[in-house]
């Protein structure tokens, strides 16, 4: 029985690890294909934050038109799962830097202050506006 859990554990980790990957070589072109990919790598294999965090990963680091309601979606809901990921709000700041939402960043960056109070904020976040959103 053990045996038989070990098998089951490791082939679903195995078919996440194909799923994320096979879903990170696609062009940003194919980006519903790789939004697919990683939500099976998610539901195959919960327990690791890299599938877990795959699709918020995704939408973090690839922007195309129309993206933008489901990428603060995706954020928000993995969020509600994990407040106290730095890596997560720091996203969520730079979506909001990217679409010009100051009021958002700046709450985003109070609560980075609040996890890492003697970090430059200017270290936190990451975002450019050139991803179709605009500069303060």
């Amino acid at each position: 029985m053990l045996v038989a859990a070990a098998c089951l554990y490791g082939s679903a980790r195995l078919y996440a690890e194909s799923e994320l990957a096979a879903a990170w070589r696609l062009p940003e072109a194919q980006h519903d294909e790789a939004l697919v990919l990683l939500a099976r790598a998610k539901l195959a294999y919960p327990f690791d934050c890299r599938f877990r965090r795959g699709v918020v990963e995704y939408y973090a680091r690839t922007r195309w038109q129309g993206s933008r309601p489901d990428a603060e979606a995706a954020l928000r809901e993995e969020l509600n799962a994990d407040f106290y990921s730095i890596d997560l709000h720091r996203a969520l700041a730079s979506l909001y830097y990217e679409d010009g939402n100051m009021t958002g960043v700046k709450e985003e960056l109070l609560i980075m202050r609040a996890f890492r109070p003697h970090r430059p904020l200017s270290l936190l976040v990451n975002a450019n506006p050139a991803n179709g959103g605009v500069a303060p």
